[in-house]
Formats: C-alpha cells, sequence, structure tokens
C-alpha cells in the first residue's frame, strides 16, 4: 500500500491552548493533520482514546467540526487520570471517494489526563 499521507500532527487542550498532550475531560481537543475526517460505515470508526492497557474508550458525542485536516473531539467526562494514544479510524481518502476498509491514525505522542507524575524531584530544596 503506497503512503497516504494521512496523519496526526497535533493536537491542542481547547480550555487551556495547551499543546503539551494534556486533555480536559469533559471539554474538547482541536485534532490538527492531514486526511483525518472521522467518515465511512464500516464497524469501528471513530475517534478513540486507548490507555496504557489497551482499552479503548470512544469519543461518543457528535464531533463539533470534522473536517479533512482539523477534527474537534469532546473528551469523555470521567476520563480516568493516566496516559492515552488518540486514534482514528476512518474511511476518508479524499472528498470523491472512501477507503474500501478503514485506516488507523495515531497520534505519535502520548496525551494524558491529571498531572503528570515524572518520578523526579524539583529543584526546590527539601526542608526536613
Amino acid at each position: 500500500m503506497k503512503d497516504s499521507n494521512a496523519q496526526i500532527g497535533m493536537v491542542t487542550d481547547t480550555v487551556t491552548g495547551l499543546t503539551d498532550g494534556s486533555m480536559t475531560p469533559g471539554d474538547d481537543i482541536l485534532i490538527s493533520g492531514e486526511k483525518i475526517r472521522v467518515i465511512g460505515d464500516a464497524e469501528g470508526i471513530g475517534v478513540f482514546l486507548v490507555n496504557e492497557e489497551g482499552k479503548a474508550t470512544q469519543v461518543t458525542r457528535r464531533l463539533t467540526q470534522n473536517d479533512p485536516k482539523t477534527v474537534i473531539a469532546r473528551v469523555p467526562d470521567g476520563l480516568a487520570d493516566g496516559f492515552y494514544t488518540l486514534r482514528i479510524v476512518t474511511q476518508y481518502s479524499n472528498s470523491l471517494t472512501l477507503l474500501k476498509a478503514p485506516r488507523v491514525i495515531e497520534y505519535k505522542h502520548q496525551l494524558h489526563v491529571g498531572d503528570i507524575d515524572d518520578g523526579g524531584d524539583d529543584d526546590r530544596p527539601v526542608i526536613e
């Protein structure tokens, strides 16, 4: 199969405006990329957040924007703190045709809900 150029380029938390991978449950993320429009009638089409154990949570709310270069999706309320892989499954090819089989596009950076615990110490002195 030849390269489709379909990719997720950047994800922005619309509440904070941050592009650091943070997401706010109950609010939107703006997904920018190429050929990311969510369309098709095959099983499994949609936007998913996949946790570290591999459990996928589908975005069930109607997409606020769903274009070839921009998708705005609502992060599900109650999404547990942790790290997630953003996955888009679509049959979008171009404005005239759909793919016969769904294409899976994953964001190359992890997203997260809640504070990141990097395990390291900060630069402040410890007072005992």
